[in-house]
């Protein structure tokens, strides 16, 4: 796994039907910190192996780069919301 950080914040968007759970850390078993609904745009400034520590409203966390997208138009390609969050 590597350990990327990002110079600047890299813009996604989230994938999931619903809410994509925010956490403390790098597993599911962690405290959910937020809760960012599907389509925000999130501000990742680190990745590590699969996760993201991304910025949201103010709040710092990890989600799983799974339900995340840079694509602007991925909405409206695949005319769904997205997956479920993991």
């Amino acid at each position: 796994m590597t350990d990327d950080h990002y110079r600047d914040y890299v813009c996604y968007f989230v994938t999931v039907n619903s809410t994509l759970n925010m956490r403390s850390g790098l597993d599911i078993r962690l405290k959910i910190i937020a809760s960012i609904p599907s389509m925000a745009k999130v501000g990742a400034v680190s990745k590590y192996g699969s996760w993201h520590l991304v910025e949201y409203e103010g709040e710092m966390g990890w989600v799983h780069g799974n339900c995340l997208t840079d694509d602007l138009n991925y909405q409206r390609e695949t005319g769904s919301e997205g997956e479920n969050d993991p």
